[in-house]
């Protein structure tokens, strides 16, 4: 099957085009598709220039970037504070990096809990493949007894940040973006929203305490 992705996502993914519509190169031709009906309504462009910027800009682009975003956190898309993370790795704060990775992740991962179309889920693996390697193994280099703490930081800035992006974004990479699934919502329904992101924040502290139990019993 052709590996479609709607050119927002790229962008949100890698920054590799410019263009207004999505594309996929085959042999001797290009294919264009562009976002109907609720899709044509969901703006990435705010996110998108936040990406840019960091990854490409001047250092003073890239800092001022990264202090909007640090003081505005709920208006943020979460691939942003993935970017972001990248950015504050290299400036040599690897567990500033790791704290906003570690948010945009459970961000994602709830936006992706609240995306009725299954097939754009993936999406969100594809996004933390794309982060440094090497800031992502960060927390086994922390000490056992500060993991658990630093997790309870990631979920009070969860629980006090808003919500006031469009989570819809993660929709732009699954199939129902290109007319599979006209007519479908694109969220499951609102009343699910309250238990879905308790999981998901639950799942995060799971995963540090598990974490710091194996650190531990390897010392």
């Amino acid at each position: 099957p052709m590996n479609l992705r709607h050119p927002a996502l790229l962008l949100l993914l890698a920054m590799a085009t410019t263009s207004a519509s999505a594309q996929t190169q085959l042999p001797g031709r290009r294919i264009e598709v562009k976002p109907a009906g609720d899709y044509a309504t969901i703006d990435t462009a705010p996110a998108i220039r936040d990406m840019d910027a960091l990854a490409k800009g001047s250092d003073a682009e890239k800092a001022a970037v990264a202090a909007r975003v640090k003081a505005r956190p709920g208006d943020v898309m979460p691939p942003v504070f993935l970017k972001m993370a990248d950015y504050l790795y290299e400036k040599g704060d690897p567990e500033g990096a790791y704290f906003w990775f570690c948010f945009g992740r459970m961000r994602a991962r709830y936006d992706a809990a609240r995306c009725a179309d299954v097939s754009a889920r993936g999406g969100v693996a594809i996004l933390v493949d794309g982060v440094n390697r090497e800031m992502r193994r960060y927390v086994a280099k922390m000490a056992p007894d500060a993991i658990v703490p630093f997790a309870r930081r990631v979920l009070k800035l969860d629980a006090d940040a808003p919500h006031n992006y469009d989570h819809r974004w993660l929709n732009l990479h699954g199939m129902n973006a290109f007319g599979q699934g006209a007519g479908q919502a694109l969220s499951v329904p609102k009343e699910q929203w309250p238990a879905l992101l308790k999981q998901t924040r639950d799942d995060f502290l799971t995963s540090c305490e598990e974490m710091a139990k194996e650190l531990r019993e390897k010392k």
